[in-house]
């Protein structure tokens, strides 16, 4: 039951399109659909059915005597007897969740929290910090013959003058919880770097390798060039690719680290593994557990929806899905009880939501229920 979606079902009912399977659905959802805990008497049933009827636009006979109806339509009007009927049914679960809901304090306008956005902070090879999010659009600042620009559209731009040559010297980027950020590097190449995360890269790249270092999660797309292979170092592996679109999640946090291939090919070797290098192919993910790698096909749109902007969220346990959410929202979670470890759930919605709108499209689609306050979620069995 966790992945129906009510609203468009109920319009297919009301319209009469509905199969008999999608109709025993519905029903079967509706006498499933008041929360356990909850108490309903008689009286109260009355009050939410009233409650509910006041708002719905039924045809009253004695209400509008001026109108005559055709004898063809009366039967059209029991269909929509029933259909209001069901709509009734529906409408009294949702008060008493509702009434349910605000009762116990839990997701409500007053203690939302708005989406994460454009913030970080850039650490110079002198230790001198800028804040991103608060410096002033246009050039930053020249270092070691690299020009720095900041873009209006959340974006670090490193230009190196020509003929460029001295000390290599390096840079750091970080995310806090609730940011990310977008850094074009002296190659031309583009890294989206999502909440909580580090990277750290040369301001030029000199040698027979462009090589970075990092840390959480970012979404690369590499400027092509065979003579100088472009390397990203994690935890626990090092990434080796000529030219290419991958997306890397090594946060601290998660068990595994995984690396999700869109274009090109690239190579994985594990640190302290010799002779045991993986290619992946477009499609492919590699996943880097407890010294193990495996690879694995998988959906590619689900490892960068964070990169355009939304959670999707296929087959996930509910502390893998909450980590995220607790990464972008910069908030605490507290389990009321542990999770269910082999329960998973899908869904998807927008990153620019405030969490309230995440949590609800949870509570839809589980059967937890969620309370906000100050900077953290209590999760209720």
């Amino acid at each position: 039951m966790e992945n129906i979606d009510i609203i468009a079902l109920t319009k297919k009912y009301n319209a009469g399109d509905c199969t008999p399977e999608e109709i025993a659905l519905l029903e079967n959802w509706y006498l499933q659909w008041i929360p356990e805990g909850i108490k309903v008497d008689s009286e109260q049933i009355t009050e939410a059915s009233d409650a509910v009827w006041s708002r719905l636009p039924v045809y009253q006979e004695d209400a509008y005597p001026e109108l005559k109806l055709p004898s063809r339509i009366i039967p059209l009007l029991r269909k929509l007897a029933v259909a209001a009927s069901l709509l009734i049914c529906i409408g009294i679960g949702f008060y008493f969740y509702q009434k349910e809901i605000k009762t116990g304090e839990a997701i409500t306008a007053s203690n939302d929290i708005a989406p994460g956005g454009d913030k970080a902070i850039l650490t110079l090879s002198n230790g001198e910090k800028v804040l991103l999010d608060s410096a002033v659009n246009g050039e930053l600042m020249k270092q070691a013959g690299i020009t720095i620009t900041k873009t209006k559209d959340g974006e670090l731009i490193y230009t190196a003058d020509k003929d460029v040559a001295g000390k290599l010297v390096f840079n750091t980027i970080e995310t806090p919880k609730g940011g990310q950020y977008t850094v074009i590097l002296p190659d031309g190449s583009r890294v989206w770097i999502n909440a909580a995360s580090k990277l750290v890269y040369p301001v030029r790249f000199a040698g027979t390798e462009r090589s970075v270092d990092l840390v959480g999660e970012a979404y690369f797309e590499v400027v092509h060039n065979k003579a100088m292979p472009f390397r990203v170092k994690t935890a626990a592996q090092q990434i080796e690719v000529l030219g290419t679109h991958f997306n890397v999640n090594s946060y601290p946090d998660e068990p595994a680290i995984k690396t999700t291939l869109l274009e090109g090919l690239v190579r994985i070797a594990v640190d302290g593994q010799i002779n045991n290098d993986r290619i992946l192919k477009p499609g492919e993910q590699s996943v880097l557990a407890d010294k193990r790698l495996n690879i694995v096909v998988v959906n590619t749109e689900e490892a960068i929806a964070w990169k355009n902007g939304d959670f999707v969220f296929e087959n996930q346990t509910l502390p893998e899905i909450m980590r995220k959410i607790s990464r972008w929202y910069d908030v605490e979670i507290d389990y009321q009880q542990a999770a269910n470890p082999q329960e998973t759930f899908s869904g998807t919605v927008s990153r620019s939501r405030n969490l309230s709108a995440v949590l609800k499209m949870l509570e839809l689609t589980t059967q937890f229920r969620f309370r906000i306050k100050g900077n953290n979620i209590t999760v209720i069995n």
